[in-house]
């Protein structure tokens, strides 16, 4: 039996830290409106999960369509939440 394995959808590199929240921003990379960037990679090569917070503002304000099973697929700027634990305050941050 082989090893198992997951389906990574990329984002952008970090940009910040936003001055307000202190945590970094990411993009969501499409093209045509289908993620550009995915992989397939074992298990075993992931190091933490993240947690993404839809990133919202007078610029880009709350959408009426975004539910919990499609905030990631409809939200195209995320923070990425370095609060989330001890772990990751000091990988990420």
């Amino acid at each position: 039996m082989g090893q198992p394995l997951a389906f990574v959808e990329w984002y952008s590199q970090f940009k910040g830290p936003n001055k307000d929240t202190m945590m970094y921003a990411v993009d969501k990379v499409e093209l045509n409106g289908a993620p550009q960037h995915t992989s397939i990679i074992p298990v075993a090569n992931i190091r933490q999960c993240c947690m993404l917070t839809p990133n919202v503002s007078s610029k880009m304000p709350w959408a009426s369509e975004w539910e919990s099973w499609n905030i990631l697929d409809e939200c195209k700027r995320f923070f990425v939440n370095n609060f989330q634990s001890k772990y990751a305050y000091g990988t990420i941050y």
